[in-house]
């Protein structure tokens, strides 16, 4: 079940009306604490943290009013597809933050080369969350 919603939340993290929010929001800070390459670090990572926080909130919040818990198997189909997805698009977002936490070159490097690996992280999200969704059981009135 955690992964189900880490899954719809990373995925909804990488819409990009939402990450392009969020990666306003960290280069204005990754700006303004450039000498400080720690707390630049820092305070990239706890961005990310909280966005994708924000969204598994939403996330938990709407599976527990619609009661997802109790009609989905106890052995989740695509949950092997959801943790490997999960793992390569977190994966690039924190390669990107250190990219541009130090600049230059690196930045554009991971950002043109990092969609090769973001998109099939995304499409295994994708999989995963359908062959969870076939496994739901009808709804009993």
């Amino acid at each position: 079940m955690l992964y189900i919603k880490m899954g719809i939340a990373v995925l909804l993290f990488s819409i990009p009306p939402v990450s392009n929010i969020y990666s306003g929001i960290m280069r204005y800070f990754v700006y303004f604490v450039k000498p400080h390459l720690a707390l630049g670090i820092l305070i990239s990572f706890a961005l990310t943290i909280l966005s994708i926080g924000t969204l598994y909130i939403i996330t938990h919040k709407i599976f527990v009013s619609e009661k997802y818990n109790a009609r989905l198997p106890s052995i989740v189909p695509g949950e092997s597809f959801l943790i490997s997805g999960i793992v390569v698009v977190l994966a690039y977002k924190i390669i990107l933050i250190l990219a541009s936490v130090v600049g230059g070159g690196a930045v554009i490097f991971v950002s043109v080369f990092g969609t090769f690996a973001e998109w099939p992280g995304l499409i295994l999200i994708g999989v995963g969350l359908y062959k969870a969704y076939k496994s739901l059981a009808p709804i009993n009135p």
